[in-house]
């Protein structure tokens, strides 16, 4: 699944996204949760939900996606960890 969200990933990173997270439950689930910049533009927004797309169609049918897009006011902060890291722009710290 990490490498399925990497590749995913490959041409959709931008300034404004500063990490990305990727859990897969019991239930077949793949929960992705990408951390942003507070000026995310909608287009950078649309490039994060085809990534879930991809990710999604990697998987067989009974498999859900959910996303999270999470708005970093405080860039100081720890990003929270939710499953583990795919991506993590330089100079971020986590709570892992």
């Amino acid at each position: 699944m990490l490498l399925s969200v990497q590749r995913a990933l490959v041409g959709a990173t931008s300034p404004a996204l500063y990490g990305v997270c990727a859990d897969l439950s019991d239930e077949a689930r793949i929960t992705l949760t990408f951390y942003v910049a507070p000026d995310t533009t909608p287009d950078e927004r649309d490039d994060l939900s085809v990534v879930g797309t991809e990710v999604i169609a990697d998987f067989a049918d009974d498999f859900t996606l959910e996303e999270h897009i999470l708005v970093v006011a405080d860039i100081s902060q720890r990003l929270g960890t939710v499953g583990f890291w795919v991506y993590l722009q330089r100079g971020f710290r986590t709570d892992a």
